[in-house]
Order: structure tokens, then sequence, then C-alpha cells
């Protein structure tokens, strides 16, 4: 058996303002023309195919099309889905990518890691375990809400453009402020007040309405979210499903390891190592940020080129 490799032809160069899904992108008139003439030379070489597995990417699917006009053989013609970009380890970087967001943004000490602590040293694991397990589902369902259906806005034309650098600066602000964080924050109004109204009684209600009240959490997996569609990572319902329970072992095996350590001895830990954490955070978060603005000048530069990729 002979295996012969094929890229596709020069295709239109990337503009999410005509195509908002890269996938869409067709051939330019001068690939076409171009691949017209290879595919005749395939011919006269004797070369004859016998199956042709295509990309579903428009600009790869054209270029199999041509080479099955021209004659080189009687193939059949079929689409294969782990040939397009991140097709076969799509599932598993979308898991991963929401396991890593989900234990960066449970590292921050707030209202819910300052109730695990206190309770965990003062109760043991169990009770700090059962009010992560709260936080965990209620942050997962806020993940949720922002994967299937706020962040689908941020995909399309030029606001997918400025999502992508809103989300590099939203990036960088979250990294300063928990490096340069000098105190525990305590809770916020709006905690406040849902708790007065829902009155937690027990230890699992204390961890889902603690993250209930603050929609903050809710905003910054909307801007996760929106990013990570628009960059591809998530684009489809698996891998959105897969991303979203990623995120959720992330926040899970945060809050539960934070409840199994404080419960280790019934002690607390000092601030200076709480905020040692969250400079930990921000670090990394900072890492991020240079990475993503990295990948926005290497795509603006790409496109000023306009290379057909």
């Amino acid at each position: 058996m002979r295996l012969y490799l094929l890229r596709h032809a020069i295709a239109a160069p990337h503009d999410p303002a005509r195509w908002a899904d890269d996938r869409e992108r067709p051939l330019t008139a001068d690939g076409i023309r171009r691949m017209k003439r290879a595919a005749r030379g395939i011919r006269r070489l004797g070369i004859r195919f016998e199956l042709i597995l295509s990309s579903p990417l428009t600009r790869a699917l054209e270029t199999a099309r041509i080479v099955l006009a021209t004659g080189a053989g009687r193939p059949d013609l079929r689409l294969l889905k782990p040939l397009a970009p991140g097709g076969g380890t799509g599932g598993v970087l979308a898991a991963l990518t929401g396991f890593i967001s989900g234990l960066l943004l449970s590292i921050p000490v707030g209202p819910v890691n300052l109730t695990i602590i206190n309770e965990g040293a003062r109760r043991g694991f169990k009770w700090a375990g059962l009010i992560g397990l709260g936080a965990t589902i209620m942050e997962v369902i806020y993940c949720a809400i922002a994967f299937t259906g706020l962040a689908t806005f941020f995909t399309q034309g030029y606001v997918k453009a400025a999502m992508e650098l809103f989300s590099f600066v939203f990036m960088l602000f979250l990294g300063v402020k928990f490096l340069s964080a000098k105190s525990i924050p305590a809770a916020t109004r709006i905690e406040e007040r849902i708790e007065g109204k829902l009155h937690p009684t027990s230890a699992f209600m204390t961890g889902f309405v603690r993250v209930m009240g603050n929609p903050g959490v809710l905003i910054v997996w909307i801007i996760l979210a929106a990013n990570f569609i628009s960059r591809g990572v998530a684009r489809d319902g698996i891998n959105r499903l897969s991303c979203i329970g990623g995120a959720a072992l992330g926040i899970g095996l945060w809050f539960f390891g934070l409840s199994w350590a404080v419960s280790l001895g019934h002690r607390k830990f000092s601030e200076k190592t709480l905020l040692k954490m969250e400079h930990i955070s921000g670090i990394t978060l900072l890492l991020l940020a240079v990475a993503h603005g990295g990948h926005i000048v290497w795509e603006l530069g790409h496109h000023r080129i306009g290379h057909g990729m």
C-alpha cells in the first residue's frame, strides 16, 4: 500500500469578518488554477488513487475534489473528521484546558476558600469537603451557562477579534491583581445579602450559596468560554462538555485537596501562606496572558502577510 499526503491548495487569508468559522475558508482562484495543474501532473505520472481521505475543512475538500475530477483513478472520497485541526485530540485538549482553568480560578483566596479553611480546621474534613462539593457544583453550573449560552455571541466576526483582545487584557488584570494582593478579601455585599436571604444551614448549601452570591464567577467563565470557543478549543458540543467536565475536575480537586490539607491536625493556614497561594496563581495567569498575547500577535502578522493556511 502506498500513502500519499497532499496539502490543500492556496486558500483565502484568515478573515473573521468574512468567515467567522475558519473551517469555511475556500481556495482562491489562483489556488484552484495551480491545484488543477498539479493534479494533471499527478495523472501524467501514472499515479492512481483508490481512496481519498479529506478533512471536512472547505479548503481541503475543494482540493480533494479537484484531484478526483482529474481522473487519477476512480477513488472513493470520504470525509474524516480527525484530519481537521485538533480533530483527533480536541476532546482531550478541551478537558485539559477546562481543568487548568478551573484549578487556577479556584486557588485565589476568597470567601469559599476561607470558609473551607476555617470549618476544616474546626470541624474536620467531612464538613469542609461538603462545603467544597456545594461550591464545586454551583461553579460548574455557572461554567455550563457560560459555555452553552452567553459565550456563543462572542464568536462572530469582529466581535470574536475584540474578545481575543479583551480576554488577554482580562488575564493580565487578574494576574496583576492576584500577584499584588496584600490582604485576604472579605465577602462582598451581594454574597452577604444572598446568604442573609437563603440562610444556608448545611455545609453543602454553605458552599453552594457562597458561589451563587458571587456573580464575578459567572462573568469570568463567560470571558473564558468565549475565548475557548473563538479559538476552536471548545467549538462543538462534545468539546464544550469536555471542557466543562475538566473544569469540574479542576475545581473539585482544589476544594477537596484544600479540605483535606486544613483538616490535618485541625489547623488553619497562616495569612502569609494564603497570600503566597494567591501570588502563585497570579504569576501563572500572567504567563498565560503573555502566551495568549503572543498568539494574537502571530495571528495579526499572519493576517497581514495573507498566506492561505
